[in-house]
């Protein structure tokens, strides 16, 4: 019908695109935010930040909007980050009422993990989930009966980086991986993955890397586009959106595994499982074991060994620093030299590790919080509930104000 009147289908459209910008523009110049400093166009949309996150330079984008307008800037029509260490602890303090925002659980949804402890917003349920988990990974049960595991992965990683470099170079950073993988691994589901041994990355890690960026791209496109890029016939694009399943498959044939050796007291969950009882409420399910040893996989493996690549990168770099630490460390009884808690006590080697998560910490973007009901007020802004505020570690950690000379 309108093919056969082009002048109708001209006004038609027309009148969508006047409808959609007069939209966009009256609830731009309404926003409650429109005082917040920010780039005059955050006060109309969120798709600027939406493309800086989907292009990996989210943490820069937001930092140098701090640097213009300072610590409380608008950096979209619904969202405000705050850099500023005072408020930084009224936002994510527990029992502070700042909630998580909805894309932690989509995320652990889209990526199909589930919803784990990470995930969960609900602090009645997150609560009682987060006790279970403090008591297994309290460091008196690390040292008594996980150490040991740490220490013989570390071990082999070193003779293999060691055997490596004999040849003229050695990739630090996959050797890293491996070796944090085996120990997450060994930890999580009572069994290690024999990466080290192998020398290379196996498919259930690469599953979940997967399912990461599906989940990640589910959440920050519009539904009906990702379940149009989920159906294109190309090899690639099946096993990104086709991992949540595979994954499913592998935890629970590793969990099964695990739940046959529960006195294996090196894994994590035997503690745990061994503490709920089958008449709480709050009891631990085969299934919920499941979404957690994945997370732990996905959250422990590529982050550990991301930020000691970048240690490792940076003493090198400072010949000096490096053979103080040397000297530090050769100076610990060869009986206690891979004891955490004799380690503890080196003041540079602990310097140098601090200094090292303040830089390169793995996960230096934003964590996003829903304003409770009553609203906030950071400095002279008043930010009304229902919006999101949101922190990064990225610009708190460059703060001049405590570091005169940051990237020193």
């Amino acid at each position: 019908m309108f093919l056969n009147q082009p002048g109708l289908l001209t006004w038609v459209c027309f009148g969508l695109v006047t409808y959609v910008i007069g939209r966009t523009l009256l609830s731009g110049f309404r926003n409650p935010l429109s005082h917040v400093p920010g780039p005059w166009y955050t006060r109309f949309t969120h798709y600027v930040l939406k493309y800086q996150t989907m292009t990996g330079n989210r943490m820069y984008y937001v930092d140098s909007l701090h640097a213009r307008y300072g610590p409380v800037v608008r950096v979209s029509s619904y969202q405000v980050a705050v850099a500023d260490p005072n408020e930084f602890n009224t936002i994510h303090r527990i029992g502070s009422g700042f909630l998580k925002t909805p894309w932690y659980e989509a995320i652990g949804a889209n990526s199909g993990f589930g919803i784990g402890l990470f995930h969960i917003i609900d602090p009645k349920i997150h609560g009682p989930r987060r006790k279970l988990f403090a008591r297994a990974l309290s460091a008196a049960n690390l040292r008594q009966n996980c150490q040991g595991v740490v220490r013989e992965k570390v071990v082999k990683a070193v003779d293999k980086i060691r055997a490596e470099a004999a040849g003229g170079s050695a990739d630090i950073l996959k050797w890293l991986l491996l070796m944090t993988s085996d120990v997450i691994g060994q930890l999580s589901f009572g069994e290690s993955f024999g990466l080290l041994e192998s020398g290379k990355i196996n498919h259930y890690i690469k599953l979940l890397q997967m399912a990461t960026l599906s989940g990640v791209l589910c959440y920050e496109l519009p539904t009906w586009l990702c379940k149009t890029i989920s159906r294109i016939p190309i090899r690639a694009v099946q096993r990104i959106f086709g991992a949540r399943t595979a994954i499913q498959l592998y935890s629970s044939q590793g969990i099964e595994k695990m739940l046959k050796q529960q006195d294996n007291k090196a894994n994590i969950f035997s503690r745990m499982l061994a503490e709920c009882n089958a008449d709480t409420e709050h009891n631990l399910a085969v299934k919920d074991i499941q979404i957690e040893a994945n997370n732990f996989m996905l959250a422990g493996a590529d982050t550990i060994a991301t930020t000691l690549t970048y240690l490792v990168w940076t003493v090198l770099k400072k010949p000096e620093l490096q053979a103080r630490l040397e000297a530090e460390v050769a100076a610990v009884d060869e009986s206690t030299l891979l004891d955490d808690a004799a380690l503890e006590k080196l003041p540079l080697l602990n310097a140098v590790i601090e200094e090292n998560l303040r830089l390169h910490s793995s996960i230096q973007t934003n964590l996003s919080r829903m304003v409770p009901a009553q609203g906030v007020t950071f400095g002279r802004y008043f930010i009304p509930g229902g919006f999101e505020v949101e922190t990064q570690a990225y610009t708190l950690h460059r703060d001049p104000d405590v570091w005169p000379k940051p990237l020193v």
